[in-house]
């Protein structure tokens, strides 16, 4: 690889690495401080917390965009999935809120990445926006005609998205994600009933 090319592909790598850094580290953290009593006797402290890191992490991403924009795409995706992730263990773990309320957070998450993506012209954002957006219906429970409508929904967003900004991947990605997804939601439901 010449070394032109290695100056454009190696901030890209080092945002996507230490992305996943950032989301490790944070899931890392929240075990610790719920196993060693960190937290104490009130869980919903953690889901406040990473809610905050998460919302931190897409602020500094939305700061930095103009100087280090492999960077800010690190940080927006690895923010969003903190977001995300914070949002279903305060349902699942924490037991604060219902599924229905869980569903709209998790869903504000994927609109809040398509937002940023077609803000700042950024394909990366829109697949981990896109991947999170379809990740929710497999997380929350939801019957047949919600999945339907927030398939059509996510779907029609994504793809007009897209076109706007000439993004030639993104709709591909989408369809077979979404293939994917609606066969490992289908599976997730009890046959023959509630399909």
């Amino acid at each position: 690889m010449d070394e032109r090319r290695w100056d454009r592909v190696a901030p890209v790598v080092a945002g996507v690495v230490g992305g996943i850094a950032l989301i490790g580290a944070v899931g890392y953290f929240a075990r610790w401080a719920v196993t060693e009593g960190f937290i104490g006797q009130n869980p919903i402290i953690g889901v406040i917390i990473g809610l905050l890191v998460g919302a931190t992490a897409v602020g500094v991403a939305e700061v930095s965009w103009r100087h280090q924009r492999p960077l800010a795409q690190g940080l927006a995706g690895s923010g969003l999935a903190i977001l995300s992730f914070s949002i279903y263990a305060g349902h699942v773990w924490v037991g604060a809120y219902a599924a229905p309320l869980t569903f709209v957070g998790l869903s504000a998450v994927a609109a809040l990445g398509m937002f940023v993506a077609v803000r700042r012209d950024s394909q990366a954002v829109a697949v981990m926006g896109l991947v999170g957006g379809l990740a929710t219906p497999l997380m929350v429970p939801i019957d047949r005609s919600v999945f339907l409508v927030y398939a059509l929904i996510l779907n029609g967003g994504i793809i007009a998205a897209a076109m706007s900004r000439r993004w030639p991947v993104v709709p591909v990605i989408t369809v077979v994600a979404t293939i994917c997804t609606s066969w490992l939601w289908a599976l997730q439901r009890p046959f023959p009933g509630s399909l």
